[in-house]
């Protein structure tokens, strides 16, 4: 993201495709955040990054 955010709580949405084989398996295919100070805006994000935030997020 290009700024920083006011703590708080935001909703992730996780986009996923079934695979095509014998178990279940699925590729996700996006994955963002939506924030709203008045504004609603949502950014793409790795997951990678997610949980990086996510894990920054526990230590605190």
């Amino acid at each position: 993201m290009e700024r920083a955010h006011a703590p708080g709580e935001f909703d992730v949405q996780v986009d996923e495709e079934p695979l095509d084989v014998t178990w279940e398996g699925y590729h996700r295919t996006m994955t963002f955040m939506l924030t709203s100070g008045g504004l609603t805006e949502a950014f793409s994000i790795t997951e990678a990054a997610l949980d990086e935030a996510l894990a920054s997020d526990r230590q605190e």
